[in-house]
């Protein structure tokens, strides 16, 4: 699997890390009873928005500026706290 970041992610993780990453955050939402009793159509909106959130975080942290840098950092670990996961 391959997250879209232009290799940002895989840059600063590697592809071990990134696997684990993407296992962790599929698990996570496998045990959510929100995901599992979710209807398709509710599926499709938080996949869009889940792909939609994450090109946005991918965007900030390759911009040069390091406080875009920083706020793609925090909307990521918010993001996998959400999940339950720890950043």
């Amino acid at each position: 699997a391959s997250v879209q970041s232009g290799g940002s992610l895989r840059r600063e993780m590697g592809d071990a890390a990134e696997e684990a990453l993407l296992r962790s955050v599929n698990d996570a939402l496998g045990e959510a009873n929100g995901w599992r009793d979710a209807s398709s159509t509710e599926l499709t909106r938080a996949y869009d928005t889940l792909v939609i959130t994450g090109g946005l975080m991918a965007g900030l942290a390759e911009q040069n500026d390091p406080a875009m840098r920083g706020m793609a950092r925090d909307m990521a670990d918010s993001t996998l706290r959400a999940f339950g996961l720890t950043p």
